[in-house]
């Protein structure tokens, strides 16, 4: 018999209407979405949902062992609207096929899948009771079955993270040459032992000493990832132009022994219009790659500007100043996308910090990472944090500009203007420089930094 595990429930409720014939999107159904467990004497059953589409909710079940903890079975689960329909699809392990459910009543606080032909589950009924407490009724043909209790689970809390750094190699700036630029990252990193972070290198730049510096990261145990060869935006080449400029980096970045491909697009930018971004993907796809995404966005790039036309122009630098500010606009940056992971998501990703390969990172890099432990979060081997869930969660939007998180809540619903930190604003970090007077008169160089 093909039964159901019992972690592929659908986690819904009461709709925004009362009627049934409204019962044809999901955006007028009132959600549950989140969390959601039960325990029996030997099992927990969890559950994880999220909405990736206007038309689609993606879930994760999984039963652990009360016991051990250890991971008992894990399935997928997907809540489609379609032709004016609403379908709850479920693959478990021991079908071969998907099994669908059609939603046939969400009055009140309740909703009700059916499958007349299937042989056990026929019928699933959910009644929300309160805020925090679901009941699921699971009845085969002859009304045989039973219920089960499930109640809202805070978010499982992993705070785990990866550094990836954009634009290696960069070129000689004010502060540091490239050579130094690079040595001192790689002499941070290892000193503050930090698992492999990954480079994502625009190959314009690997002239001889380039060439030498990306084998540097490599040869440290760092991963090289992709990052186009121009650093173009797809509405200035146009699609096939696009791809062809990943084939030129492609093919003088896979030399190096770490080579990975993932591919970071300049600005973050997929394209502007849906046919573009598909186009894309599929051309990435067809030549190899994953999407090297972010999940944590930041102007860190801006703030190293600001350094740069400071020194340029013989200003002095409190660099004690400096570091203490950028180590916190890097961490109000963490703590904003993943509030939106955990609050709008109900999700507790392993994050894909954004940062440049530039002289700020190479300043306090360091100090970066000992306030992010001081927080409790874990740096993590970065392509271990492309085998998180999210990775496949795959938001159907064009706002790709602020990462994955981003993209994945204004798919869902999420204002833009909600999705972006106050501080991914050039004046807002010239006001905040300026007002702590960082290349003014009064500021002094460090020792601790020295040229």
């Amino acid at each position: 018999m093909k039964r159901f595990a019992v972690f592929c429930l659908l986690v819904l409720a009461m709709p925004l209407s009362g009627h049934a014939d409204a019962c044809g999107q999901l955006d007028e159904l009132w959600w549950m979405a989140g969390n959601w467990e039960t325990t029996s004497p030997s099992s927990r059953v969890t559950e994880q949902w999220i909405r990736v589409s206007p038309d689609t909710a993606e879930g994760l079940g999984q039963v652990f062992d009360l016991e051990s903890g250890a991971v008992r079975s894990s399935e997928t689960m997907r809540l489609v609207a379609m032709s004016g329909e609403v379908f709850f699809i479920a693959k478990v392990a021991h079908n071969d096929v998907p099994v669908a459910f059609k939603l046939t009543s969400c009055e009140g606080d309740t909703a009700v899948f059916e499958n007349p032909d299937h042989d056990f589950p026929t019928r699933i009924a959910y009644q929300l009771e309160g805020d925090d407490r679901l009941t699921a009724d699971v009845r085969g043909p002859d009304g045989q079955g039973f219920e089960l209790h499930f109640t809202a689970a805070p978010p499982v809390r992993p705070k785990r993270i990866s550094l990836t750094f954009d634009d290696a190699p960069r070129a000689d700036s004010q502060r540091f040459s490239g050579i130094e630029r690079t040595q001192r990252l790689i002499d941070a990193l290892e000193a503050a032992d930090v698992p492999p972070a990954l480079f994502f290198s625009r190959s314009k730049g690997i002239d001889v000493e380039g060439d030498a510096r990306m084998r540097m990261y490599s040869l440290a145990g760092h991963y090289i990832g992709n990052h186009s060869h121009t650093h173009q935006r797809p509405a200035r080449l146009g699609a096939e132009a696009y791809l062809e400029d990943v084939k030129i980096a492609h093919d003088k970045l896979v030399r190096y022994p770490t080579f990975v491909p993932l591919y970071r697009y300049p600005f973050l930018d997929e394209g502007r219009d849906v046919e573009t971004r598909d186009r894309l993907r599929t051309g990435l796809a067809r030549l190899g790659y994953s999407n090297g995404y972010v999940t944590v966005d930041n102007y860190d790039w801006y703030m190293d500007n600001l350094l740069q036309q400071a020194l340029e122009t013989g200003h002095a630098v409190d660099y004690g100043r400096l570091g203490e500010i950028y180590v916190d606009v890097m961490m109000q940056a963490v703590r904003f996308y993943d509030a939106i992971a955990n609050d709008r998501l109900r999700l507790a990703p392993a994050h894909v910090l954004l940062l440049h390969e530039n002289d700020l990172a190479a300043l306090y890099i360091g100090d970066l990472v000992n306030a992010l432990r001081n927080e409790g979060w874990t740096i993590i081997d970065a392509l271990e944090a492309y085998q998180d869930p999210i990775a496949s969660k795959v938001p159907d939007t064009v706002f790709n500009g602020q990462g994955r998180v981003a993209a994945i809540a204004e798919a869902q619903g999420t204002p833009r203007r909600d999705l972006v930190h106050p501080l991914e604003d050039e004046q807002a970090l010239e006001r905040l420089l300026e007002t702590n007077d960082i290349f003014g008169t009064r500021a002094q160089e460090v020792i601790k930094y020295p040229k």
